[in-house]
């Protein structure tokens, strides 16, 4: 069994580079050399598949099942949505919508500061935006009435999908409980609780504390969370859950896990079917390319609602936690915030127009944000914690980069964790434990990409999106509308921490291995649209 064995960058030392353990009966290899990831991550799916799991995952935690799906097809099919002019379309999209949510959100709560947990006002503006420029907005005509429309939508869907992500390591862990539970509700307005401690924003409310434990592939231990109807809705204004929102499920309802997944689930079915989403206006050629290809595939549309939740998650799932973590750091460390607010008055100075009538955009000038770079760069370094994983199909000899080589059975997997290394490695980056703002920056304010370990350069230093046949195909989109998001909270409001010297959130342990971490509770902000 392993538990918290491989967590930390000193585990290197203890268990080496590369080292096989067993859990819950399967034999998984664990590989933390980042000179030898290559090996791995282009080798043929005839010996190395990533398939096999994917589908299982798409199966247990979304109900997917797509006949004859070929990922490698599906890829081909959608790389051409998400680069070039299309890339342009989807961010110039993501700015007209991140404007409509954020500024007026702000706008409809009034005028002064407004209060909100920073990981709630990252992900739900980021996801909404994020969800009108994929999926569309309401049909013409344009004003301020339908944009309202948007923005009431837009909201059900992300507090409606926020209840599935909280339960997601569950669901794919098989642990969901039958019987009568608290709620997912605490997590998801800042109820949450660490492995030894318990964090709220409401000090004065009444907790009660359990721990479990869960094994997939790392037995790790992490809280439960109690039910709360009272949550603030995404203007940050508190409201009565089980009176307010249709899709809350009762508390005196008793609902299990299960239950309430089949529930949130039925809900987000419905939301993104196929059949209300062809009134949408103005829907991305990624939306339609992906329906043509279920069409193509013969996919019902039943099916189809379920890929189109499953594509919801896989493209704005991780945005939010990250910009939470992004500004997080910033507002925790002045001299890093004093730089990128530097740099985006040299954007803003160079301008063509002022920011209040700025439409768009280009790309140009997102290119020309080196300090924001480095930021985000840093950010995901020690945030990003995916599980790279591979099913071996067949016995092979795995090449490592000083020439040694290990068997690997069939039927076996193969797991790289890049959190471990390169991205927390002390050998590769100094105190790498703290955030250090300009880390990819070189002297002369270029872009740093010279990284060493054991005396050679590395190609593979940070891995928050993937690598080889398996790399993000929206890195570029998600990238852009991080920055986008950073560059319109900066610029329009001022944000600010409501207890300066609140601690940095220890991460929901949990979520390792999908992707961004979110933090074991959210930390309290208020912000303003500036006067």
């Amino acid at each position: 069994m392993v538990t918290s064995a491989v967590t930390s960058a000193g585990d290197l030392e203890k268990h080496g580079d590369i080292f096989t353990v067993l859990v819950g009966g399967r034999y998984i290899t664990v590989l933390l050399d980042p000179h030898s990831y290559d090996a791995v991550v282009w080798e043929p799916r005839s010996r190395l598949d990533f398939h096999a799991y994917a589908v299982f995952l798409m199966e247990r935690i979304f109900d997917v099942q797509l006949p004859h799906y070929n990922p490698g097809d599906e890829k081909s099919k959608m790389k051409p949505t998400l680069l070039h002019k299309e890339l342009q379309a989807l961010t110039d999209a993501m700015y007209t919508n991140l404007r409509t949510v954020l500024l007026g959100d702000t706008v409809d709560a009034g005028s002064g500061w407004h209060e909100m947990g920073l990981l709630e006002f990252c992900y739900s503006f980021l996801l909404r935006a994020g969800y009108l420029t994929q999926y569309g907005v309401e049909a013409p005509p344009h004003t301020q009435e339908s944009q309202a429309r948007d923005r009431v939508h837009s909201a059900d869907v992300f507090h409606t999908f926020r209840q599935l992500d909280l339960l997601l390591p569950k669901l794919a862990r098989g642990s969901l409980s039958a019987g009568k539970h608290r709620g997912v509700f605490g997590e998801l307005w800042g109820w949450q609780r660490g492995p030894e401690r318990m964090s709220t924003l409401k000090p004065k409310d009444h907790r009660r504390h359990e721990k479990e434990n869960i094994l997939m592939p790392f037995e790790v231990k992490y809280g439960r969370s109690i039910q709360k109807s009272s949550i603030p809705d995404s203007r940050g204004v508190w409201v009565d859950a089980e009176r307010d929102l249709p899709f809350y499920p009762r508390s005196s309802s008793g609902l299990g896990d299960k239950d309430q997944v089949g529930k949130v689930k039925g809900r987000l079915w419905k939301l993104l079917s196929p059949a209300r989403l062809a009134s949408r206006a103005q829907r991305s050629r990624w939306l339609e390319s992906y329906l043509l290809h279920l069409e193509e595939m013969g996919v019902p549309e039943e099916m189809q609602a379920r890929a189109l939740v499953l594509q919801l998650w896989a493209t704005q799932g991780n945005m939010g936690p990250a910009a939470f973590w992004l500004l997080l750091f910033l507002l925790k460390n002045p001299e890093a915030l004093a730089a990128v607010r530097g740099e985006l008055e040299t954007v803003l100075l160079g301008a063509e127009q002022p920011i209040s009538q700025m439409t768009s955009l280009p790309q140009k000038v997102l290119d020309s944000m080196p300090v924001l770079d480095s930021v985000l760069s840093e950010s995901l370094r020690l945030t990003a914690a995916p599980f790279i994983t591979r099913e071996v199909v067949a016995d092979l000899a795995l090449p490592m980069a000083d020439g040694r080589e290990f068997s690997l059975r069939r039927g076996d997997r193969l797991l790289l964790f890049p959190f471990l290394s390169p991205q927390k490695d002390p050998e590769i980056y100094t105190d790498p434990e703290v955030f250090k703002y300009n880390r990819f920056l070189n002297p002369d304010g270029s872009e740093k990409k010279d990284f060493y370990k054991d005396g050679k350069r590395l190609k593979n230093y940070s891995l928050p999106w993937g690598a080889g046949h398996n790399q993000c195909l929206g890195r570029g989109y998600a990238v852009n509308s991080i920055k986008q998001f950073v560059f319109l909270v900066l610029t329009q409001f001022d944000l600010e921490l409501i207890t300066p010297d609140v601690d940095i959130p220890e991460f929901d342990l949990s979520r390792y291995g999908f992707g961004l971490m979110q933090p074991e509770h959210d930390v309290p902000v208020r912000y303003r649209i500036r006067p």
